[in-house]
């Protein structure tokens, strides 16, 4: 085997790092998905199966409806602006453009995985980074691109999953 051919198969092999701005988009489409199905188990403890049924298709509903807001959203040059007086698409991108994501309990930093690792200043302790809340209206083309693509797999393609891993596998396929 030639040395280049060696070289472009390790090339297709690896991933390459995914901007931290994407990696804190993700973690909130999880953290909402979890929160979601947290209460799809709550409620499934004194149902029938038919209302159990009718639940989970509303909580499908609800993370695919995010997954189209969000789409928007990414399609627009200045959403704070374009959807001010949208009542279903205001929240979520309040929710993206805070801070309180960064702050749950679940939240991990995003270039060295550690969970607690920031301060008051969204600092991390542990690798130095310093996190920002989104801002769609400043985002790079080539994150704008990776937050849609991930919408379309963490949202539309695995709307139940909690595995960021298990969406990371798919993506290699």
């Amino acid at each position: 085997m030639s040395k280049e051919f060696e070289h472009v198969q390790r090339l297709s092999h690896e991933h390459a790092p995914v901007p931290a701005v994407v990696e804190l988009f993700r973690f909130i489409i999880y953290d909402f998905k979890r929160r979601i199905l947290d209460r799809l188990d709550s409620s499934e403890e004194n149902s029938e199966t038919n209302q159990e049924i009718r639940h989970l298709e509303d909580v499908s509903k609800k993370i695919k409806q995010m997954g189209n807001i969000l789409k928007l959203i990414l399609r627009s040059e200045d959403p704070d602006k374009e959807f001010k007086d949208r009542a279903d698409i205001h929240p979520i991108l309040e929710l993206f453009e805070s801070v309180e994501p960064m702050r749950s309990h679940n939240f991990k930093c995003p270039s060295c995985h550690k969970k607690h690792s920031f301060d008051g200043k969204l600092n991390c302790i542990m690798c130095n980074t310093q996190l920002h809340p989104i801002r769609f209206k400043t985002l790079d083309p080539e994150s704008r691109s990776l937050c849609m693509y991930y919408v379309e797999i963490d949202i539309d393609l695995l709307p139940f999953d909690l595995s960021s891993d298990h969406a990371n596998s798919v993506r290699s396929k």
